[in-house]
């Protein structure tokens, strides 16, 4: 993700309207630009940031309800890139959709990034 990248997702998701990042109060913006200004960009988390004893991390990442059997991704990703391959925006997507897998693929998600975390602050 490119410091442009974080920035506009910032103003996307701290604007009045909506507020997804979950920081609530009235200075939020000015709690948060010293983060923004010295946020170091990497892979995972995609970027992040130290001031005094708080680290604020920027990772976005979607994940689904189906199931992940590989590296190449979720059940739901495969069906839609064969939908498109086939080039047959009528078929089916078959997937196994469940509030189980949602929850795995969420822990899943958070675990990769607390590796990645625990590796950056070693260094």
């Amino acid at each position: 993700m490119m410091k442009n990248d974080i920035q506009i997702l910032f103003n996307k998701y701290l604007s009045d309207e909506i507020n997804d990042i979950r920081f609530y109060g009235s200075n939020r913006l000015a709690y948060l630009t010293p983060f923004l200004e010295n946020i170091i960009f990497h892979d995972a988390p995609d970027g992040y940031a130290i001031i005094n004893n708080t680290i604020l991390l920027v990772e976005h990442f979607e994940f689904d309800s189906s199931t992940v059997k590989n590296k190449k991704g979720s059940q739901n990703r495969m069906e839609i890139a064969r939908v498109k391959r086939e080039n047959n925006s009528h078929d089916k997507i078959n997937c196994n959709y469940t509030t189980d897998n949602y929850i795995r693929n969420a822990i899943k998600n958070f675990e990769n990034i607390t590796i990645e975390l625990s590796i950056i602050l070693k260094t």
